[in-house]
């Protein structure tokens, strides 16, 4: 992977709550896009992120599951209790393809700083 990025992969570690926003001021970002995270610790993260974030939009978008808890529904709005009509109702909504897009689609930076606690 470092091979086909290049070296251009920024790598941090620490409290997210300090270290994202950090990064996204070092770069001079206008928006981060994170996973959507249904799970109580990651909504919680997230909300802590977005706040300290300030005037930096944090986009949600995705789902580390399959398909997003929710989106897939009964006729009647409500919720699936069953899997297998759950499931078949997944397989007829089905789910995005990956993006069309490689290393050459984006604009590297150089970031300044590279030692995070």
């Amino acid at each position: 992977m470092n091979d086909e990025l290049g070296g251009r992969l920024m790598v941090v570690h620490g409290d997210p709550v300090k270290i994202v926003p950090r990064s996204a001021k070092e770069i001079g970002s206008e928006s981060v896009h994170v996973t959507a995270d249904c799970a109580p610790y990651g909504c919680e993260r997230d909300e802590a992120v977005e706040e300290a974030l300030g005037d930096i939009e944090l986009v949600r978008t995705g789902s580390p599951r399959a398909v997003t808890p929710g989106r897939v529904r009964k006729a009647d709005g409500t919720p699936f209790k069953v899997f297998t009509p759950f499931r078949n109702a997944w397989l007829d909504h089905g789910w995005r393809k990956p993006a069309d897009t490689d290393t050459s689609t984006l604009d590297w930076i150089r970031a300044h700083w590279t030692r995070t606690r």
